[in-house]
């Protein structure tokens, strides 16, 4: 419960900063970018076999059980480090190629192609921050649970 309330209090400064900076909320919006992120992590994910662990850690912290194994809360720590690696790479990679795209543009096109260039970097950056409380919680679950042993 106070991961999703902390959660909307992030959306919300998100956004209210952005309205104090005078940025348009539809310069955010980059589907392309948005996609490659995706297909590039999620298949990753799955391929090294930590999909499932990933997607379980969500309930550890959704969910006040205690009924994960140490090898489980194990396996749902590396699933979100590698979440979190997976994302920073493949975020700074598509921007930077992204990057390059534009800096071979004609100078009149160059600089408004420039915020499009590093949104992928933003929409790495956003779900690896949300990911992190997520992280420190399966991280002091595993060790209230090493330490009652």
């Amino acid at each position: 419960m106070m991961y999703l309330i902390a959660l909307i209090i992030f959306i919300a400064i998100l956004l209210f900063s952005m309205v104090i900076c005078g940025v348009s909320i539809t310069f955010l919006f980059d589907m392309i970018s948005l996609l490659l992120i995706l297909l590039s992590v999620i298949p990753m994910l799955f391929v090294s076999g930590m999909g499932k662990d990933l997607i379980r850690s969500f309930s550890v912290v959704l969910k006040k059980t205690d009924s994960l194994t140490s090898i489980q809360l194990k396996r749902c720590q590396a699933a979100l480090s590698l979440t979190i690696k997976l994302l920073i790479c493949s975020g700074a990679l598509f921007a930077l190629v992204s990057l390059i795209a534009v800096l071979n543009l004609n100078p009149e096109y160059m600089f408004p192609n420039l915020a499009v260039a590093l949104l992928p970097f933003v929409y790495s950056l956003v779900p690896c921050f949300l990911l992190l409380p997520v992280q420190a919680k399966i991280t002091a679950k595993l060790i209230n649970l090493e330490k009652d042993k």
